[in-house]
């Protein structure tokens, strides 16, 4: 398992400042963004045209020992708006590009949303099942703009030796593993997701079902980080506590403990992991384990 970081979240900060704080933190990955919703404060498609700043690029990772998981390009490329769709698709476009000059496995985007004809000026989000114009519309959508669109450029990824990860998330078509599987199924096995398991939170969907369900596996998952006191934790810290709540403790505390087996001894996050799960094993009356020996539980909060 590799632990990395979406980087725009630091976008304030210079590449290299970026690597410095991360390595700090026992990461040797990142997540970077290209344009459209993510902006491209590390990572400019402004290279594919400049070889010596794509080696530079490089060169600046391999300093820092870092590795590439993914390029983000998160946009609406299927907005009612032609100007909007063409710059969210052309961003996309160059940055499967990028990925293959990099080698890059994986390009994450929304799957965008259309309107409700080709003279609407704003995206439809079709949520209802009735009155029944609603599944006229969807079925417009998916059948005129979704999967053409989507087909044509899992492709065009494909050819380039590119993977196509979708972040489920509402407000677009893909919003849920049912319309993730649907948009699989119309394009092929080079489209997978990106799976970010608050999107199911707020809709009231288990995290767990796209996991566990009769699902591909996600090219990418990414998950948010779960602060407290010490700041950082990684970044599967969410997952794991979903299957907690979930009643299945064993996998729970398998899951922490290979995160803890594999943390650098100087990772800031480790202690907090370590902490987790001497709570846990206590919860479950196993004695401590290699990994938690001499690590106190802290009280329940």
């Amino acid at each position: 398992m590799k632990v990395g970081v979406l980087t725009a979240l630091l976008a304030d900060l210079p590449l290299e400042k970026v690597l410095e704080k991360l390595k700090a933190l026992g990461l040797n990955t990142v997540e970077l963004g290209t344009g459209n919703y993510p902006g491209d404060p590390h990572c400019k498609l402004s290279m594919l045209e400049d070889p010596a700043a794509l080696d530079k690029f490089r060169q600046t990772l391999a300093d820092y020992g870092f590795s590439i998981s993914a390029l983000s390009c998160h946009g609406e490329p299927l907005h009612p708006n032609p100007e909007i769709a063409e710059q969210h698709r052309e961003v996309n476009r160059k940055t499967i590009l990028l990925a293959e000059k990099l080698g890059v496995p994986v390009v994450i985007d929304f799957s965008g949303c259309p309107g409700d004809s080709d003279t609407a000026k704003y995206p439809n989000w079709v949520t209802a099942a009735w009155p029944p114009h609603y599944q006229e519309l969807l079925a417009w959508q998916w059948e005129k703009k979704v999967i053409p669109y989507w087909r044509e450029r899992v492709k065009f990824a494909e050819d380039h030796g590119v993977k196509i990860a979708i972040e489920m998330h509402p407000g677009f078509v893909v919003h849920s593993p049912e319309t993730l599987l649907r948009l699989r199924e119309a394009c092929g096995e080079n489209l997978g997701a990106n799976y970010d398991p608050s999107h199911m939170f707020w809709q009231g969907i288990d995290p767990l079902v796209f996991l566990l369900a009769r699902l591909p596996p996600p090219y990418w998952t990414g998950f948010d980080v779960v602060t407290n006191a010490a700041g950082y934790a990684p970044l599967g810290f969410l997952l794991v506590l979903g299957m907690l709540r979930s009643g299945d403790p064993g996998r729970t505390r398998a899951l922490w403990a290979e995160l803890l087996a594999n943390a650098p001894a100087d990772a800031a996050w480790r202690p907090i992991i370590a902490d987790r799960l001497a709570r846990l094993d206590a919860l479950l009356g196993i004695g401590a384990s290699p990994q938690t020996q001499g690590t106190e539980p802290s009280p329940v909060n």
